[in-house]
């Protein structure tokens, strides 16, 4: 215990959910002074709609009964603030197997949730707007999204595996530029401009497009993504990628 309240927010509960005790981090993470929320019910930190649903009086039936809860939450602070708590409500037995209380233990993860949303936000408008295509840092076709196979006139089936040389021009596959243009990329270097690309019907496309390497958590580059847009023709505009 001693080490779950110095890393996490704790607080205790009736099975009925009337708040018995909370340590500091439960108290500051959500701006309240043990003696205002002393007494008072769970509810106090949920929002008014949720609060009186079926499912939230089911949640207390259930912990009351012995059943834990695992999960994430959303809260609000004394301030109205939104905050979401990874968390695990668990009822505690006496000797007899009554449940006496119930304990919550819980850690903030608002930041990371949120930045996770907008990331997949991001990339959501992203695939909505843009061609992309994923590869591995060797160059090979991880994936692509629709805009990108309507564009290249492919199937993933067909491109999935293979080399992105397959949308280039032979003369350029084989010259050491474009050889050189995968190594950087492997190395973590991103690459942007404009770019020449045959399509399954052979066709060329100009796209303006960015290849951005993608880390793991050690730094090292698991794929590469490229970002792409359709251009008018300009015969004036080239470059290797």
């Amino acid at each position: 215990m001693a080490g779950v309240n110095a890393t996490m927010a704790t607080i205790e509960f009736l099975p009925n959910g009337e708040i018995l005790k909370a340590n500091e981090n439960f108290l500051q993470l959500m701006q309240y002074d043990l003696s205002e929320i002393q007494g008072q019910h769970h509810r106090m930190f949920v929002d008014p709609e949720e609060a009186n649903s079926e499912a939230y009086a089911n949640f207390w039936t259930g912990l009351a009964s012995g059943e834990s809860s695992t999960g994430v939450f959303y809260r609000r602070t004394s301030e109205g603030r939104k905050v979401i708590l990874n968390a695990i409500y668990s009822p505690i037995r006496d000797a007899s197997g009554k449940v006496v209380k119930v304990m919550k233990m819980a850690t903030d993860i608002t930041k990371e949730r949120e930045n996770m949303m907008a990331g997949e936000d991001l990339i959501s408008g992203v695939n909505a707007t843009m061609a992309t295509i994923e590869f591995c840092p060797k160059g090979y076709i991880m994936k692509a999204n629709e805009n990108f196979l309507k564009l290249m006139q492919y199937d993933l089936s067909e491109i999935e595996g293979q080399h992105h040389r397959l949308f280039v021009d032979p003369s350029e596959a084989n010259t050491e530029s474009y050889a050189s243009f995968w190594k950087c990329l492997a190395l973590g270097k991103p690459a942007n401009g404009t770019f020449h690309r045959i399509t399954a019907n052979g066709n060329q496309v100009q796209l303006n497009a960015v290849y951005t390497p993608i880390r793991d958590a050690g730094g090292r580059v698991v794929k590469i993504m490229k970002l792409a847009t359709e251009l008018a023709q300009n015969p004036g505009l080239s470059a290797v990628g």
